[in-house]
């Protein structure tokens, strides 16, 4: 029939809860938009707009979980688990580095 629907699976988290979420990286990416080191350099700049894309509103989220073929939603879920682990891995290395002496 060619009709997507939704995959089965947990219940969306409240609206509020994904508004806080939103309001949390909209928060830290301004706060991180004015560090002159990010702002004033050709690779901060890449990084600046590479998180602001990471950061898709819970709007674009939805959007996103309606736009996937429910005989597609196991290796999209796969994939985007994958991205998730390695933007942990990311952050772990991140965070030894700031506890490593200069």
């Amino acid at each position: 029939t060619g009709r997507r629907t939704r995959a089965a699976g947990p219940a969306k988290p409240p609206a509020r809860a994904d508004r806080d979420t939103q309001d949390s990286l909209d928060a830290l990416l301004h706060n991180l938009a004015k560090d002159p080191a990010l702002r004033f350099t050709d690779a901060g700049r890449l990084l600046l707009r590479r998180l602001h894309r990471q950061a898709a509103s819970t709007e674009e989220q939805a959007r996103l979980l309606d736009d996937v073929p429910a005989h597609c939603a196991v290796p999209v879920a796969v994939f985007v688990r994958r991205c998730a682990e390695l933007c942990l891995e990311v952050a772990e290395e991140l965070e030894r580095r700031r506890c490593q002496p200069a």
